[in-house]
């Protein structure tokens, strides 16, 4: 035999459950929608770094696999998308210098040019005889401490990138890190990123910080001399 509740106790019971299931809303408005305010640090931040179109810095590079190590001090700088980076030390063969100016890379080794073309992944891949490309067109973003081509990406509580995830042209699955931060004019910028795609690690120490400088290279490569290549 069913047991049927008393039509009186049924409705309020019925009442109480749409109330909270409209969260105890009066019909016809809604709750007011938020932004986070961690997205809005997020904006204000990468508006700042937007903005940051002329800088240098020097400090060192290295690329390994398992089976190779290559590794560099180097003077970066760059003009919006223009780079010109210096790479020095033991690297195997000899002091270069990477250009990437009007959408033209060349490489050059003293005044020899050692191979030229329109991407500067593959310039590099080619001049240091890897056999994978280095993400160096990504690098000019994440060096300001930007995305990129980034995704699944994590940020700490001041909206600065602690990890993301890029995919390069040859289907590479990279794995980004941001290790440390430093303080150069009121904005926070990497000091140290690491990267791993494919059978190649990356690691990248970014020092003497300089924006919007006329500072010359030699300046740089001076501060740079007393300044430890990264190793694994």
């Amino acid at each position: 035999m069913i047991e049927r509740r008393p039509k009186a106790l049924w409705l309020p019971m019925c009442i109480v459950a749409a109330i909270v299931v409209s969260g105890c809303q009066t019909p016809g408005t809604q709750p007011p929608v938020e932004e986070p305010a961690q997205q809005q640090i997020v904006d204000e931040r990468e508006a700042a770094l937007n903005e940051l179109q002329e800088f240098q810095f020097s400090g060192g590079l290295g690329v390994w696999t398992d089976a190779e190590s290559i590794s560099a001090r180097v003077i970066w700088q760059q003009s919006g998308s223009d780079l010109d980076l210096k790479l020095s030390g033991p690297l195997g063969v000899g002091d270069m210098h990477l250009q990437d100016k009007a959408d033209f890379v060349t490489l050059r080794r003293g005044k020899t040019v050692v191979t030229s073309g329109t991407s500067a992944d593959q310039v590099i891949q080619d001049g240091l005889g890897l056999e994978a490309p280095v993400p160096v067109e990504q690098l000019k973003q994440w060096v300001r401490g930007l995305a990129g081509n980034g995704r699944s990406i994590i940020r700490d509580k001041a909206g600065r990138l602690l990890e993301l995830r890029y995919t390069d042209q040859t289907g590479a699955l990279w794995s980004v890190r941001f290790k440390r931060y430093l303080s150069v004019s009121e904005l926070s910028l990497p000091e140290l990123i690491t990267a791993s795609g494919g059978d190649y690690s990356v690691r990248l120490l970014l020092k003497n910080w300089e924006l919007n400088t006329n500072s010359s290279p030699e300046d740089a490569n001076q501060k740079n001399k007393r300044l430890s290549i990264p190793g694994r």
